[in-house]
């Protein structure tokens, strides 16, 4: 295929129109809703014909004319990156339902035209050469090929576009110059099919896995310049932007590799590089794109059970999504609902489904405070405390409308959050969340917060109001009653603590709300009522020493000081940090103290948090191992392409992770063999083998590097247990009867080199291997015909044209 250089990026004009025919009527509704759109597009009313084709994509995602539509519209409106991204779906769209050539030399024109306008001429000149391919008379794409090879400084190649142009259609005029060629020139790399891009690529990917992202860009970003059709260099570049969260960039980069993998009609390259966008749109939300690109995956490479995998799995997140056909309020609240509910790393999908239609809404209606405050809660979701990002969204939302209660509520949150909040901010607080709960935010959390806030500035009964009323609504929440028993004990209304406190009990008997109520019978009094609850805490949790502490008090009060003595000891023997008593009880009130002392109570939180990022390192070390398998994955589909100074520095890298497994010293192990380092690749595989006990690619590893040792008997013992995991792997039969060869055990050979054919009849080694048996055997018509049927799978094999001649001597010979 004859390799164009670089294109450039052209003017953000429709370059061709067509009439969209006529469309399924999947709803009643879509039909007048592509006629109306289409009026006014005609009508030149950009904005009112948008959103229109936004609810027709919503309601078949699979149509390409919505996506087409819509792209014009938006690079109407200059939006040129939402007119890439439609057009890209439109060809999608267009792949799946084998739409004409003429739409798709469209849509790569007006693709290519969109590059062109954001000064991207290298993109543009891929989608103009692909668009030239689907149709050679298209004026439009070779005009736009043209002026991508000029602003790349090709001025040769410029005019040939220029003349083919002109020959299509006379109007297209186009003026390019040396002068102006050779400016270009200058900021461009010359296109060239000549170089040897591998070294390039090979420094690319060991920059990438030494973890230096920068010079791996750079790298596949000069393969690009010098070859522009090269799908593995934008397809890696789109990885780096993946691993770095740059979602946008790397869609951008697959839909080249996508593009440049179908021009040479690489299908593996294709698949893949669908997949990885699929993973891309899905991080961004975008699962209707994502959907279809994996079923163009599945449809290129119906094989591939990967993308089958991901297909299914697609299609159930798209299943549970909430309607497009929503408003977009309504829609990212469903989303953001979805995001508060999933975990840690499940979440990313519906916040980033939620973000991309807030941010859309907003940039619609900046003023729109109710779409302010969700995407504040949602730049805060999972956050302790209010983040400046979400402040600011809250201070978007309450300017917007100072009278609505969610941006009350939230702006009097975000007031407070920080240590270093003032009087002046608490003050302020309290304020705006009366206003919020007078204005309808009456549900439980906002009332919580507000009598938290009277509490502070000591309105014990307005705080326990607002607590009444929270418990009126919901009487089965055994926080509710431990906020009000704890305001009514600092109101000094015991009673009505205790009552509390029962309630909590009744609703969660847990050994600290045992304590908490015995604490409130001993302020009462009621001793014995208190030693009981103590005795069930301490029953309940034995080891814990505050709740010997607390019955030791009990039992002082009352008056049995041996018995609060004994409490007291055998709490110190437990806590060192609670101090020792003296036998006469005279330094108790120190060891009653330091029960609930700030510090103590700190430094109890830090073991917790001790074990919490233990538990958090754990999770990251799920989330490398999942990683390392995504990779590995990737290796099986591609190869894998890493250098030995590659694979020995991720074993380095894993190894202080923690992460290390059986595969990443089988990897190793390789190397040290292809380094001729045999006791360390023994070792390394000896590793891998006590890992994972049935690892045969380790036994037989571990046999090639004993039979290069001579050591035969070893080796075959390897070999053969490889053989037992997998006895239909040709290769494990052939090295095993490599050993019963070299051990002259000849008709032990030729049985496994035959079961090696049998495994893979195409494989020249096998009959080759099988001959060499034969002949020892002295079978030599055996011999000749495999010789003969190895060379006709590899007719290079000059041992086999070799061997076939000695054995036919030795039967003219007579054996």
């Amino acid at each position: 295929m004859n390799r164009f250089v670089l294109a450039l990026p052209i003017t953000a004009a429709l370059v061709g129109t067509v009439s969209p025919p006529t469309l399924a009527r999947m709803q009643e509704s879509r039909p007048e809703l592509m006629k109306r759109a289409e009026a006014l597009t005609n009508a030149k009313d950009w904005a009112a014909a948008e959103p229109l084709y936004n609810k027709a994509i919503a309601l078949d995602p699979k149509d390409a004319m919505g996506w087409l539509m819509r792209g014009f519209v938006r690079s109407q409106n200059n939006n040129l990156d939402g007119a890439i991204a439609d057009d890209t779906s439109g060809l999608i769209a267009l792949a799946l339902s084998e739409g004409t050539a003429h739409l798709r030399v469209i849509a790569y024109t007006n693709r290519a035209d969109a590059w062109r306008a954001k000064n991207e001429p290298l993109r543009a000149l891929v989608d103009a050469i692909a668009a030239c391919i689907s149709e050679e008379g298209f004026a439009a794409a070779w005009s736009v090929r043209g002026d991508a090879q000029y602003l790349l400084g090709n001025l040769e190649q410029a005019k040939i576009c220029l003349e083919k142009t002109l020959a299509l259609d006379k109007s297209r005029i186009r003026t390019y110059t040396e002068e102006g060629a050779q400016k270009n020139a200058h900021n461009h790399r010359t296109l060239d099919d000549k170089t040897d891009i591998e070294p390039d690529f090979k420094a690319a990917v060991a920059a990438a896995a030494a973890g230096e992202s920068g010079k791996a860009m750079a790298g596949y970003t000069r393969i690009i310049e010098i070859r522009p059709l090269t799908p593995g260099a934008w397809g890696n570049l789109g990885n780096l932007h993946f691993n770095a969260k740059h979602y946008e960039l790397a869609i951008a980069d697959y839909s080249m590799a996508v593009t440049a993998a179908g021009i040479n009609k690489v299908v593996d390259s294709q698949a893949i590089n669908l997949m990885n966008r699929a993973n891309a749109y899905t991080r961004l939300g975008r699962l209707a794109e994502a959907v279809n690109d994996l079923e163009l995956a599945v449809k290129v490479k119906p094989d591939d059970t990967r993308a089958v995998g991901l297909l299914k799995t697609a299609r159930e997140a798209l299943a549970a999504a909430p309607s497009e056909t929503l408003a977009p309020l309504e829609r990212a609240q469903k989303y953001f609902a979805q995001a508060e509910k999933a975990g840690l790393f499940e979440s990313a999908q519906p916040r980033a489904a939620a973000k991309k239609i807030l941010d859309e809404l907003i940039a619609a209606e900046p003023k729109n405070a109710a779409a302010l405050v969700l995407r504040g809660k949602l730049a805060n979701l999972g956050m302790i405390g209010v983040v400046k990002e979400a402040r600011e969204f809250f201070d978007r939302a309450l300017a917007a409308d100072p009278n609505n209660p969610d941006a009350l509520y939230e702006h009097a949150q975000a007031l407070t959050s920080s240590f270093t909040a003032t009087d002046a901010d608490r003050a302020q607080a309290l304020k705006e969340l009366k206003q919020a709960v007078a204005r309808g935010r009456t549900d439980s959390a906002a009332r919580l917060k507000l009598a938290d806030a009277l509490s502070g500035a000591r309105d014990l009964a307005g705080a326990a109001e607002q607590l009444d009323l929270v418990i009126q609504a919901d009487s089965k929440n055994p926080d509710y009653f431990t906020k009000r028993a704890v305001l009514r004990q600092q109101q000094k209304n015991g009673a009505g603590a205790l009552a509390d406190w029962s309630q909590v009990v009744a609703l969660k008997p847990t050994p600290g709300n045992y304590a908490n109520r015995g604490d409130a019978y001993v302020e009462n009094k009621q001793f014995a009522e208190a030693l009981a609850d103590f005795d069930k805490a301490i029953l309940l949790a034995p080891k814990d020493a505050d709740h010997l502490v607390g019955r030791a008090r009990a039992k002082r009060l009352k008056g049995d000081k041996s018995g609060a003595l004994a409490d007291y000891t055998k709490a110190h023997e437990l806590d060192a940090t609670l101090p020792a008593v003296a036998a006469n009880l005279s330094d108790a009130d120190k060891a009653d103290a330091a029960r609930h002392d700030f510090k103590r109570l700190i430094g109890k939180l830090a073991d917790s948090s001790k074990q919490v990022n233990e538990s958090f390192a754990e999770v990251n070390k799920a989330q490398r191992a999942k990683d390392k398998a995504e990779a590995r994955l990737r290796r099986l589909l591609v190869g894998d392409k890493r250098t030995d100074a590659e694979i020995l520095a991720d074993f380095e890298s894993d190894s202080k992770s923690s992460t290390l497994d059986e595969e990443d010293y089988l990897s190793r192990a390789r190397v040290f063999a292809r380094q001729e380092k045999l006791d360390e690749a023994i070792a390394d595989c000896t590793k891998a083998i006590g890992l994972k006990s049935d690892n045969h690619e380790a036994y037989n590893w571990r046999g090639v590097c004993y039979e290069t040792k001579k050591d035969f008997e070893k080796a075959f013992a390897d070999y053969d247990k490889a053989v037992s995991i997998r006895p239909q792997s040709a290769t494990y039969l052939r090295n095993r009867g490599d050993i019963h060869y070299a051990l002259k055990r000849f008709d032990a050979a030729w049985s496994d080199y035959d079961k090696a054919v049998a495994d893979e009849p195409k494989e020249a080694t096998n009959y080759f291997k099988r001959g060499n048996a034969s002949f020892q055997r002295s079978k030599f018509d055996d011999a000749i015909n495999d010789y003969t049927k190895a060379l006709e799978l590899k007719p290079d094999l000059k041992a086999a044209a070799d061997n076939r001649e000695v054995a036919k001597r030795r039967k003219a010979a007579g054996g």
